[in-house]
C-alpha cells in the first residue's frame, strides 16, 4: 500500500476541497486493489472524479510508488496515467473545431448575447472551451488585438471558476474587472458574463469532457497490475494536448464582422513549453533537458518548421525591443538541440538550425556583432554536423557560416573566438566535397596553423595539442608536395601532440594519438621500401624474391592475369570520361567506408598504404562501381530489352523431378508406376536413383534453363507442368524427368544488371585480341 501521507496537501482546504482530495485517493486505492480486468468499470462509476487535478495526483503517486520500490504499482500507475492522457488528447482533437467555432461565435456575436450563445452549446462548455479560450486570447494579444484577448481571457476566468477549476475570488473584485473588458472595439459589447443559470441552479458535479471518454477506455487500457509494458509520460499532467497547437483562424470582430485577421503560426504545446523554460532560466541545460527527455516521444520531425513560421510571425508582429528578446531565446533553444546529449541528433539538429535562422533576422551583424558571430559559428556547426539535405550543400553553409563569424572574430579583439572558428573553418575544408580537392587541404593547413598563432603550447596546452593533431591528419591527406615529406611532417605533428597529450594525464588521448602515429610510421616505411626498389630497378618484390619491370608481364601471363589486367585497363579506358556528382561522390565514399567498416584514420590509412593509394585515388576507386554503370546504361540499355528477350528461354527457370538408372525394364516399370499412381516420384526416387538426386526425392532446382544439359533444357521447354517425359538416353543411364514448376524471367533491376554484365563481358572477349600486345620479354 502506498504511504498517501507523503503526498502533499494543501492547507486550509474547505470542505468540499477536502472531500475531493480524499475521494481521488480512495479510487486511486480502488484502482490498485481490484481484480484485472476491473479498472474500467471502476472509472466509468467514478466519471465525476476523472478531471485535471486526479491526473496530477496520480503522478504525484507514481512518484511515491517509486520511492517506495513499489515497482508494479508504479507501472501500472504510469500506462494508466498515459491511456487517460491519451483519451484526452483524442478528446480535444474531436472537439477542436467545434470550441474554435464557439470562440468565433461568442467574439462576433450581438452585444449582450453572450451567454445566451453559451447556453445554446452547453456540450461544449467545459475544460476544454476554458483552454482554447486562453489559447486564442494568447494568440490574440501578440497580433496586438488586447480588446479581444483581455475579453476572452475574462471570459475563460469565469468559467474556470464556474467548472471548479479555480477558486472564486471576491465578487465585487470579478465583477469589476469584467465590466471593464470589452470586446474588439469595432463591436462592442459589455463583458463576458457568464451567469449561474447556466448550472441551472444547482450544485452540479463539474461539467467535464473527461469524463464523456471513460467508457471508451476499457480498450484502450489493456493493462493489469502486473504488466511487463512500460509507457513513456509526460513530465507534467498541466500539458496541453498538442492537438490545441493546430491553426486555426481566431476572428476578430469588426463593424460588418466580415473581417478576419491573420493568425499567428501555433507552436506544439511542449515546444512552446521548452522555448518558456528557456526563456526562464537563460538558457540553463539543467532547467530544459530534464522536460525534454521525459517527453521525447512528443518531439516530431514538423517542430522545426513550425518554430520557423512562429518565430517569422512574432518577430514581425512585436515591437524591436520583444523582438530581440524573442531572438536570443530563440538561439539559446537552438543551442540546447546543438548540444543535445539524447534523442534523436537528425530532428535535434533541425531544430537547432530553424532557430539560429529565425534568430539572426534580428539579431544582425550591426546591431548585435557578438551575438551575430556566435550564432553564425554556431550555425556552421550545426550545418557541418547536419545529416539531413544534400551533403555538399550543408558544406558550404557551415564555411560560410565561420566566415561570417571572422568578420566579427578578428584576431585583436577576439583572439580565442579566432583561433576556434579557424580550427573549425578547416575541418570542413578537409571534409568538403567540391572544388579542387588538393586546394580545400591547403585551405585547411593554412587555417590551422592560423590557429596555432593564438593556441601556444603555454597559453593553451589542449587545444594546441588538438591543432597539432588536426595538421597531422591534413598532412596525411595532402595532395600538393612530396608524398613521403608531408608524412614525416604528419609524423611531427603527433609527436609535438604527445608533449601534451601524456600517458598519465590523458590517457585515452595518448592511446588514439599513438595509435595515429604508429600508423603514419607504418606508411612512411612503406614508401621508403618502395623507393628503395625503384631505385634498385626492382618493381615487384614478394618474400624474398625480387622483379624487375622486364620480368612483370611474363611474371602476370605465367598466372594467367594479364587478360584480366588487360581488362581492367580497357574498362578504366572506357569510364575515363564518365563523371559523378558531388552527391554521388559523397554517397559511394560512405558505402565504401560502411563496407570496410574503418574504425579509425589509421586503419583507412594503413588499407590505401598497403595499395599504394591516395586520398584523390580512393575517390576514383569508390565511385567506379558507379560510374561503370553509367557507361553501360550509356552503351547498351537502349538495346537491352530485345537483348532480354533473346535470351529470355535461357534465363526462365524450372523445378523438375528426374531419376537415373542403367536397367533399361526397371526405369520402364517405375514410369508406369508413377503415371498409374501407385507410388509418388519422391519415394521411387529415393529408393531406385542411381544419381545424387536420390538424396533429395528427385527434386531439382529452380535452376536456369541455360544452365541444363542441352538434351534436357530442350525437353523441359516443350512440355506443360505436371507432365512426365518418356524415358531418355542420358549417357549410360536412362532417365525419368517430369516438370513440376516453370518460372519465367523478370525483367527487373537484377536482371537488367546482369545483362548489362555480359553484354561488358562480350566487349571485353571481343576487344582483348584486338588490343592487347605485348612485346616479347628481353633475352
Amino acid at each position: 500500500m502506498i504511504n498517501s501521507t507523503n503526498l502533499n496537501q494543501p492547507a486550509a482546504q474547505d470542505d468540499l476541497e477536502r472531500e475531493r482530495f480524499q475521494a481521488y485517493l480512495n479510487l486511486i486505492q480502488k484502482l490498485l486493489t481490484c481484480s484485472p480486468g476491473e479498472e474500467g468499470q471502476i472509472l466509468e462509476s467514478h466519471q465525476d472524479l476523472i478531471d485535471r487535478s486526479f491526473l496530477q495526483m496520480l503522478e504525484t503517486f507514481v512518484q511515491e510508488a517509486e520511492k517506495e520500490g513499489a515497482a508494479d504499482a508504479a507501472q501500472f500507475l504510469r500506462q494508466l496515467l498515459t491511456a487517460l492522457q491519451q483519451s484526452i488528447s483524442e478528446a480535444f482533437s474531436s472537439r477542436l473545431p467545434a470550441y474554435n467555432k464557439l470562440v468565433q461565435t461568442l467574439l462576433t456575436c450581438p452585444q449582450g448575447e453572450e451567454n445566451q450563445v453559451l447556453e445554446a452549446h452547453r456540450d461544449l462548455v467545459d475544460a476544454g472551451l476554458v483552454d482554447v479560450m486562453a489559447h486564442t486570447a494568447g494568440s490574440l494579444a501578440v497580433q496586438g488585438e488586447m480588446d479581444a484577448a483581455n475579453f476572452l481571457l475574462n471570459g475563460a476566468r469565469q468559467l474556470a471558476v464556474l467548472l471548479g477549476l479555480l477558486k472564486p475570488t471576491d465578487t465585487s473584485t470579478v465583477n469589476s474587472d469584467l465590466n471593464s473588458e470589452k470586446k474588439p472595439e469595432l463591436a462592442s459589447s459589455p463583458a463576458l458574463l457568464i451567469e449561474t443559470t447556466l448550472n441551472n441552479g444547482k450544485q452540479s458535479r463539474q461539467i467535464n469532457f473527461f469524463a464523456d471518454r471513460i467508457k471508451n477506455l476499457a480498450g484502450v487500457l489493456g493493462l493489469g497490475k502486473h504488466s511487463s509494458e512500460s509507457s513513456s509520460l509526460p513530465s507534467t499532467t498541466e500539458e496541453f494536448p498538442e492537438s490545441l497547437t493546430d491553426n486555426s483562424p481566431t476572428p476578430v470582430g469588426t463593424e460588418d464582422k466580415q473581417v478576419e485577421s491573420s493568425t499567428p503560426p501555433e507552436l506544439p504545446y511542449l515546444l512552446l513549453r521548452l522555448l518558456q523554460i528557456t526563456k526562464d532560466s537563460g538558457g540553463n541545460p539543467q532547467a530544459v533537458y530534464p522536460i525534454l527527455q521525459s517527453n521525447l516521444s512528443q518531439v516530431e520531425s514538423s517542430w522545426s518548421n513550425s518554430l520557423r513560421n512562429w518565430a517569422t510571425f512574432s518577430i514581425l508582429a512585436v515591437d524591436t525591443d520583444t523582438a530581440k528578446c524573442i531572438a536570443k531565446d530563440l538561439s539559446h533553444l537552438g543551442t540546447l538541440f546543438l548540444r543535445c546529449p539524447f534523442g534523436s541528433p537528425e530532428l535535434n539538429l533541425e531544430i537547432a538550425i530553424a532557430g539560429y535562422e529565425t534568430a539572426i533576422t534580428v539579431l544582425n551583424h550591426s546591431t548585435e556583432p557578438r551575438v551575430w558571430a556566435a550564432i553564425q559559428n554556431n550555425l556552421a556547426i550545426a550545418y557541418s554536423d547536419r545529416i539531413l539535405g544534400d551533403k555538399s550543400d550543408n558544406l558550404e553553409k557551415a564555411i560560410a557560416g565561420y566566415e561570417s563569424a571572422l568578420k566579427v572574430y578578428t584576431r585583436d579583439q577576439f583572439p580565442e573566438d579566432w583561433a576556434m572558428t579557424q580550427n573549425n573553418l578547416a575541418l570542413v575544408y578537409r571534409d568538403r566535397l567540391i572544388g579542387n580537392q588538393a586546394e580545400n587541404i591547403e585551405q585547411a593547413i593554412a587555417a590551422h596553423q592560423s590557429a596555432l598563432q593564438v593556441y601556444t603550447h603555454e597559453f593553451a596546452p589542449r587545444a594546441w595539442a588538438t591543432t597539432q593533431i588536426n595538421l597531422a591528419q591534413s598532412y596525411e591527406q595532402r595532395i600538393q608536395g612530396n608524398k613521403q615529406e608531408n608524412v614525416e611532417q604528419a609524423i611531427a605533428y603527433y609527436q609535438l601532440a604527445l608533449k601534451v597529450y601524456t600517458r598519465q594525464a590523458f590517457p585515452e588521448q595518448w592511446t588514439t594519438t599513438q595509435q595515429r602515429l604508429t600508423a603514419a610510421c607504418q606508411y612512411r616505411d612503406q614508401l621508403l621500401s618502395s623507393e628503395t626498389l625503384l631505385r634498385s630497378n626492382t618493381v615487384l618484390k614478394i618474400g624474398e624474391q625480387a622483379f624487375s619491370a622486364s620480368e612483370i608481364i611474363p611474371l602476370l601471363a605465367r598466372y594467367g592475369f594479364l587478360p584480366h589486367l588487360a581488362c581492367e585497363v580497357l574498362v578504366e579506358q572506357a569510364i575515363a570520361t564518365i563523371s559523378c556528382t558531388p552527391e554521388e561522390e559523397a554517397e559511394c565514399l560512405s558505402q565504401f567506408h560502411q563496407a570496410h567498416a574503418f574504425q579509425t584514420i589509421e586503419q583507412k590509412q594503413a588499407w590505401l598504404g598497403q595499395r599504394y593509394l591516395t586520398e584523390e585515388q580512393l575517390k576514383q576507386w569508390a565511385t567506379r562501381p558507379l560510374r561503370l554503370e553509367k557507361y553501360q546504361q550509356a552503351r547498351w540499355g537502349n538495346q537491352l530489352h530485345s537483348y532480354f528477350i533473346k535470351r529470355q528461354s535461357q534465363l526462365d527457370q524450372v523445378v523438375y523431378s528426374i531419376l537415373h538408372h542403367k536397367e533399361p525394364s526397371l526405369v520402364q516399370e517405375l514410369y508406369f508406376r508413377i503415371l498409374e499412381g501407385e507410388q509418388s516420384f519422391a519415394e521411387l526416387a529415393k529408393q531406385y536413383a542411381q544419381g545424387t538426386e536420390a538424396e533429395v526425392g528427385g527434386l531439382i532446382g529452380p535452376v536456369e534453363l541455360g544452365s541444363l544439359p542441352p538434351f534436357l533444357a530442350q525437353s523441359l521447354i516443350n512440355i506443360p507442368v505436371g507432365q512426365m517425359l518418356n524415358p531418355i538416353q542420358n549417357g549410360e543411364y536412362l532417365a525419368l524427368v517430369r516438370l513440376e514448376r516453370h518460372i519465367p524471367a523478370q525483367f527487373d533491376a537484377a536482371t537488367q544488371k546482369r545483362l548489362l554484365n555480359e553484354l561488358l563481358n562480350t566487349w571485353l572477349e571481343e576487344e582483348l585480341p584486338r588490343r592487347l600486345i605485348c612485346g616479347s620479354p628481353q633475352e
